[in-house]
């Protein structure tokens, strides 16, 4: 921890000059709140970045080109997409009807990586949805553990899980999956 952030915490008058508290307890849920969001950013841009290289690269996969013809014809005009690789149209075979809105930014950015770029934002935002809502649950626990807060623990792991989870990265690597747009929606319900 720098000297300005160790002078930033309040010290009592037990502790010692470099805040004889042990470094969990220096560190309260509204620093894990901004330190996670700060560190949820950079997976997106390491994601967004990603995404780029990926479709750079042209390491597609054959689903992702389905859903890229459809949401390339819908931004350009053609509401009722034929897909032309399986061989009826897009809306009778997947009824994905969110595809419609998200084609929009297919107008105005008609690239493959603006579709990959939506997936990205949509997963981190509900990660950060998520780990927002795990941060207020919480702050409700209080409790000590070997003088930890408890709080502080719970929020450090969710965030830790949240970012080190493998099957993310996984899903949002060379295709699109519509899962990753509902997410959104999905976390958003469950919170209120």
């Amino acid at each position: 921890m720098s000297a300005l952030a160790a002078e930033a915490i309040p010290v009592t008058p037990g502790d010692s000059a470099l805040g004889g508290r042990s470094a969990w307890q220096r560190w309260d849920l509204r620093r894990i709140r901004q330190v996670g969001l700060g560190v949820l950013g950079l997976q997106l841009v390491f994601l967004l970045v990603w995404s780029q290289i990926l479709a750079d690269r042209f390491s597609l996969t054959f689903d992702f080109s389905n859903y890229h013809q459809a949401w390339w014809l819908i931004g350009h005009g053609d509401l009722n997409p034929f897909d032309t690789l399986f061989r009826f149209p897009f809306w009778e075979g997947h009824g994905e009807f969110l595809l419609w809105p998200l084609a929009l930014l297919g107008a105005v950015w008609p690239h493959a990586v603006t579709q990959l770029w939506e997936q990205d934002l949509a997963a981190v935002g509900a990660e950060a949805i998520a780990f927002v809502w795990l941060c207020e649950i919480a702050g409700s626990v209080d409790a000590t553990w070997r003088g930890l807060r408890v709080s502080s623990l719970l929020a450090s792991t969710g965030l830790v899980l949240l970012v080190a989870d493998p099957w993310m990265y996984w899903a949002l690597s060379a295709d699109f999956h519509f899962e990753m747009i509902g997410l959104v929606f999905c976390v958003l319900i469950a919170r209120q």
